[in-house]
């Protein structure tokens, strides 16, 4: 009698000892939705005007050098405004990964010709704008310290230069969009699924990871969950997200935008165009003005 109620007794002992051992892996090893660098995307973003730096342009654009400031660094870009307008909707152009606020040019020209201000930045690490991007591989050791990684930093820049603009007086703040390329488009998708007052999003050459998550551990997952966009484009809808790819794209290709779109809700759009390369080229100037339009509510010209 006593044998059979010590063995009952030790069963009951390992029974207890096997769920305690399954309760603390599951309180050490959960996933949390909202893990503590997360929330950098909303903390700290008080009120935020920009620095003007230097004045040029002609007629009919204003061009300024501008900066404000971020988190280890000042942001720099180039701001232009259509001449004698009094409130006009915005839009942020995200440059990809070596291009600094110069390269942009030419498409900040033509959406300022046709009435929008816009801000070009030098994302973090370009051109003026200081700052260390790290790699992939350096920014998953980063983020399991509990630090913000290069790419969360780069989105906390872009939410920035959303208050920023949106401080202008000339600036509708309810009305601001952004385009985003290659890299910038990763960073314009994410800060959009972050802050529901962007109104849109244009991803040109650009895409997420296409990651395949199904067999990589618990802190892997929730690195990709913060830097791919691919875990953040559903969130955007209800406002829109257009991309804008070029067909032969070897850098970004064509069917890893497509991906991603297909990870995007309602509304949204794709766009495949010919002769660019990688990046922006007039070819895509129709869509482009197209979709603004739509996000920005403005008559397409």
């Amino acid at each position: 009698m006593r044998l059979t109620i010590r063995k009952r007794t030790l069963k009951l002992i390992a029974v207890i000892g096997i769920a305690l051992a399954v309760l603390v892996f599951y309180l050490t090893f959960r996933e949390s939705p909202e893990p503590e660098q997360f929330n950098l995307y909303s903390e700290g973003r008080g009120p935020l005007s920009l620095d003007i730096l230097a004045s040029i342009g002609d007629e009919s654009i204003n061009v300024q050098e501008v900066s404000f400031p971020s988190i280890g660094v000042v942001v720099h870009g180039l701001l232009f405004s259509p001449a004698n307008a009094t409130k006009t909707p915005g839009v942020i152009i995200l440059p990809g990964a070596g291009v600094d606020k110069f390269g942009e040019i030419d498409q900040a020209t033509l959406y300022a010709q046709n009435g929008y201000t816009v801000l070009v930045l030098d994302q973090r690490g370009h051109g003026d704008t200081g700052g260390l991007v790290r790699s992939v591989q350096q920014d998953f050791q980063v983020f399991l310290e509990d630090e913000p990684t290069s790419a969360q930093l780069m989105v906390y820049d872009s939410l920035r230069a959303f208050d920023a603009l949106g401080s202008l007086p000339g600036v509708d703040k309810d009305d601001i969009a952004f385009v985003g390329l290659s890299l910038g488009g990763r960073i314009a998708m994410i800060a959009a699924s972050a802050e529901p007052g962007i109104r849109g999003v244009v991803a040109i050459a650009s895409s997420g990871f296409n990651a395949d998550v199904s067999n990589v551990d618990v802190h892997t997952k929730r690195y990709l969950e913060a830097i791919d966009p691919d875990f953040a484009v559903a969130k955007i809808s209800p406002r829109r997200i257009a991309f804008v790819h070029e067909v032969t794209d070897s850098v970004v290709p064509q069917a890893m935008a497509r991906s991603t779109y297909d990870r995007a809700r309602e509304p949204k759009a794709f766009y495949s165009v010919s002769g660019c390369g990688h990046g922006y080229c007039p070819a895509m100037n129709e869509h482009l003005l197209r979709e603004l339009a739509l996000m920005l509510n403005q008559s397409f010209k």
